[in-house]
């Protein structure tokens, strides 16, 4: 949550307070209950809807009654009948369904079947939708009503045909398990595709899981990514913790493990602690109980009703892992991700546990060597544990170890190995080795034609699952076409996972109208999409663009803002042009100052920078003095960058004519005969009509 969200929570919360309407009331208990943007606090339910309650509040007085029947610790029936009998006497259905569970189940209340039926004669007399709802739930769990799946089956059929969301996610579960009908995949996902369509979480992350596993189904990632997404959003921690497997995986994503733990530690979130759970956890804790021990420093790890505290719970875990608790060993192998820093060794350590050999650790292992802190590292240590975790079939760990003998990465480059590691897990029908096996593939030697053929058919494998890099290889593949509306198509897909390549590329093709309707507009917005991933890169590219008029209208101005904008990041091309817009006064005031500064800021990267800077102290441009003796520096420099046949002309010339040097007639014909030497190899450089006009002058 945004510090303003956070803000303008509060600020609603306090107008609450201040309010007297008793729905406002009841309204701040359910805040304080949800917990998701304060911390949760039951002692703040109760108040607020006792307040609301005891004014009347019919709502209220039902939550309360289940608040007291389902019991934080241990329920209180007594108290629960008490609210729901208020709430019932009013005539609210709900409360009075809460009083049949009470009388019919044995929580030191006598049964009362006779009462019971009277009630649910009363509600079926009403015939809605929640009604069948209810009386389906109490003939599943058995409470009121004789346990009958089958019963429950219809009565939650005739709510769901009426559009109660709850009954559809029901039947849902019913036909996926077979419980009091038929198991039916078909019907399963259909009626939980209903309620999931009308925002029902549980509905949507049933529908992933459907569609990740293909149990019933054809086997579909990106259908199972889009429903966990919608759930995640609504806040459902088994959502965010799937997709946080998804991106560990690499699943119809790409493989992102700062993605993952970002989504794993969102699915904590909801599973708040409150204090007296935490007092009685830390008391278990202190006496020396391992499993208190690691759930508590679960609790700081990832601040669950308390503040985050790294150090905490990295002590805590290590009291855990010293009585053997391989959960904790786990926990630690993954600290160092967080935002503390940790030791490396420390880290493999603990994951290293001999009681964690299982073929995910040693992978992760790997991969803790492997990403090395966010800069890639690779060393045999890497290879070591990859080895381990592929020889066991676990397919990322075939793939990375494909890319690393494909690139040559500590290892000598063997294609041969590349393709052996990557075919393994391409056959378990991993998408990403399906798409590295085919590009590899694509560019091997032999018979060019059967290559391709089997290049896009494990593209067209690896796309089918969704798998953004796979779409956009067959978006590039049908590019060329004169009616390119299979490139657009496979582009428009990985677009919809915001995979930046892709969103670039059905940008140009809206810029030309190839394949969809020539719309500049939509061009400009998905080249500042993908900003957020590319930074600097897209900034400066559509400055370019905007500079060239190629595929953004022609800008100058608009070319040097984006200049800017990438420039101030660190963008080497964007310094460099900047600098030459500065330079020629060309969409910002002339100003030779700020040219020099950005051109010494591109130095290191950018070659032609050096001679430019030359150029403006032998001229002496704006309010930069001239000054031959600094532009001999810069040509010398952009000489021993890039062999620039101009700086060496204008050195041969200030050689001849003593222009900050001593005259020298052999320094001067030296330079020439470096020109002629170099004729074979000239760089390109931009110099502009101005220049152009100057150097025949000279």
């Amino acid at each position: 949550m945004t510090s303003d969200h956070r803000k303008n929570v509060f600020e609603f919360i306090e107008s609450l307070k201040g309010s007297d309407d008793i729905r406002a009331h009841r309204e701040l208990g359910c805040i304080y209950l949800n917990g998701r943007n304060i911390n949760g606090d039951m002692g703040e339910v109760k108040k607020w809807w006792m307040s609301a309650a005891d004014r009347g509040d019919v709502i209220s007085q039902y939550y309360l009654g289940c608040l007291f029947e389902e019991g934080r610790y241990v329920p209180d029936y007594t108290e629960a009948k008490k609210w729901y009998k208020l709430a019932s006497d009013q005539g609210y259905l709900p409360a009075q369904f809460g009083l049949d569970r009470i009388y019919a189940d044995e929580h030191g209340i006598p049964k009362d079947y006779a009462d019971s039926e009277k009630w649910w004669n009363n509600a079926a007399e009403h015939g809605d939708a929640d009604l069948f709802y209810t009386i389906g739930w109490m003939y599943e769990e058995g409470l009121g009503l004789p346990k009958n799946l089958t019963d429950a089956a219809r009565s939650y059929t005739l709510a769901a045909e009426q559009k109660n969301v709850n009954a559809q996610y029901k039947l849902g579960w019913m036909y996926e398990f077979g419980y009091g009908v038929p198991q039916d995949h078909h019907l399963a996902v259909n009626w939980y595709r209903s309620a999931a369509e009308s925002g029902d979480a549980d509905a949507q992350i049933a529908l992933g899981y459907i569609y990740g596993n293909g149990e019933g189904v054809k086997q579909d990632y990106a259908e199972a990514l889009k429903w966990y997404k919608l759930a995640a959003d609504q806040g459902c921690s088994p959502a965010q913790f799937s997709l946080g497997v998804m991106y560990e995986d690499g699943k119809c994503v790409i493989q992102d493990y700062a993605e993952a733990l970002k989504w794993y530690k969102m699915s904590t979130e909801e599973y708040q602690y409150d204090p007296e759970m935490i007092e009685n956890i830390r008391n278990r804790a202190e006496s020396g109980d391992a499993d208190a021990q690691f759930r508590l420093g679960k609790i700081y790890g990832y601040g669950m009703g308390v503040p985050l505290n790294y150090a905490e719970a990295l002590r805590l875990w290590k009291l855990s892992a010293d009585q053997g608790n391989s959960d904790a060993e786990y926990e630690i192998g993954f600290i160092w991700d967080a935002d503390m820093p940790y030791d490396l060794t420390e880290t493999v350590k603990f994951w290293k546990s001999p009681d964690q050999r299982d073929i995910d650790v040693e992978f992760c292992v790997g991969v803790k060597f492997f990403d090395g802190f966010r800069e890639i590292i690779y060393d045999d240590e890497a290879v070591k544990q990859y080895m381990l975790a592929a020889d066991r079939g676990l397919a990322p760990a075939q793939v990375n170890l494909g890319v690393i003998y494909e690139y040559g990465l500590t290892v000598p480059a063997d294609s041969n190995k590349a393709i052996e590691w990557y075919k393994k897990a391409a056959d378990q029908g991993y998408p990403p080795a399906q798409h590295c096996l085919g590009s590899i593939i694509g560019y091997s030697d032999g018979n060019y034609e059967e290559n391709h053929k089997e290049s896009i058919r494990l593209h067209q494998l690896a796309a089918d699952q969704g798998y953004a890099p796979a779409q956009f290889r067959l978006g590039c593949e049908y590019s060329n076409e004169p009616e390119p509306y299979e490139a657009v198509r496979w582009f428009a897909l990985a677009a919809e996972q915001d995979y930046a390549p892709a969103l670039y590329n059905l940008g140009i093709l809206y810029s030309k109208g190839a394949g969809v309707e020539k719309d500049q507009t939509k061009t400009l917005e998905l080249f500042e999409s993908i900003v957020d991933q590319w930074g600097a890169w897209a900034q400066n590219n559509i400055g370019w663009e905007y500079e060239c008029g190629r595929i953004l209208p022609y800008d100058i101005a608009e070319a040097a803002k984006w200049y800017k904008l990438a420039a101030e990041q660190g963008n080497a091309a964007a310094q460099y042009q900047l600098g030459i817009m500065y330079h020629e006064g060309k969409g910002v005031p002339q100003d030779s100052a700020e040219a020099i500064k950005w051109y010494k800021l591109a130095v290191g990267e950018n070659t032609f920078a050096n001679y430019n800077i030359g150029m403006i102290y032998d001229r002496g441009i704006g309010t930069i003095p001239q000054d031959h003796a600094e532009a001999v520096r810069y040509y010398k420099l952009a000489v021993e960058d890039l062999f620039s046949s101009s700086a060496e002309c204008r050195l041969s010339v200030m050689y001849e004519n003593g222009l900050g040097v001593p005259q020298d007639y052999a320094e001067a014909a030296k330079w020439r005969r470096l020109i002629i030497g170099h004729s074979n190899r000239q760089k390109r450089h931009l110099i502009t009509e101005s220049e152009k006009e100057y150097m025949k002058n000279l």
